[in-house]
């Protein structure tokens, strides 16, 4: 008897979850997760491009700071290292101003992974909070914080696949923390 009711309660679960599947609404989900494939493909270029910005900034950094250390060999305008001040002024604009769409991706990615839980019916970790703690020796460390915000949301394995496109392996891996997964 009690296997009965058992057997009985398990069977009107499946009802219930037959019938809450039945009535989602599929094409809606697809259409949300394609769209969220999207916009982690821009947060992804954005990334790289962040990168990009961010070598720029500091080749430019480097340059100004070698002209004011040793302007006899570097200042080759004679302009007291005024060209180079104003190539790091741009670079570093640009790399902030990339910073900030790089933000935004990111943004968007975690909007549409609160649209696609409810378009699909699961609830999908969200990308939230602060960032865990920077490991030491991060040579990119605005990069690799994007990386650890979706830690232990994705396999590690994806995670450090999608991160070596963008940084060298072993910068991942310290980045990711490899022995600890």
């Amino acid at each position: 008897m009690y296997r009965t009711k058992i057997m009985r309660a398990a069977a009107g679960a499946l009802l219930l979850v037959a019938a809450t599947a039945s009535a989602q609404d599929w094409s809606s989900c697809a259409s949300d997760l394609d769209d969220l494939r999207r916009r982690a493909d821009d947060a992804s270029s954005a990334a790289q491009d962040t990168d990009s910005k961010q070598r720029k900034f500091k080749s430019a950094e480097d340059e100004l700071r070698q002209c004011l250390q040793f302007p006899q060999i570097y200042d080759f305008l004679k302009d007291g290292c005024q060209s180079k001040r104003s190539d790091y002024d741009s670079a570093r604009s640009s790399y902030r101003s990339q910073l900030a769409s790089l933000q935004s991706a990111i943004e968007d990615v975690d909007y549409k992974i609160r649209s696609s839980n409810s378009s699909c019916g699961v609830e999908l970790t969200r990308v939230q909070g602060p960032a865990p703690a920077m490991p030491a020796g991060v040579q990119r460390p605005e990069q690799c914080a994007v990386y650890l915000r979706y830690k232990g949301r994705l396999p590690y394995s994806s995670l450090l696949e999608t991160c070596t496109k963008n940084m060298p392996a072993d910068q991942c891996r310290k980045c990711l923390g490899e022995a600890a997964n």
